[in-house]
């Protein structure tokens, strides 16, 4: 996991957890990886839980770019600088 989802894990569920041990730290990143995915909805999932949009028979809007188009984005920024 990278990116975007490990600043949300790490922020909205990891930042307030004192952790003393790592069986406690594994145990707690194991209940925040399980909130991200089964209860926090997603603005890219059309406000669903990632797992209830993976069962949905509707289609999802998509809301994200790819990786392939971020990275031609960028390079055509640095080729044009303002």
């Amino acid at each position: 996991m990278r990116g975007r989802p490990c600043g949300i894990i790490k922020n909205e569920y990891l930042a307030h957890q004192p952790v003393y041990s790592l069986a406690q730290a594994q145990a707690v990143l194991k209940q925040a990886v399980y909130l991200y995915n089964y209860k926090r909805p997603h603005f890219s999932c059309d406000m669903l839980v990632p797992q209830e949009a993976h069962q949905s028979e509707r289609p999802l809007k998509r809301r994200w770019k790819s990786a392939i188009f971020k990275k031609a984005e960028k390079e055509s920024v640095n080729e044009n600088p303002d």
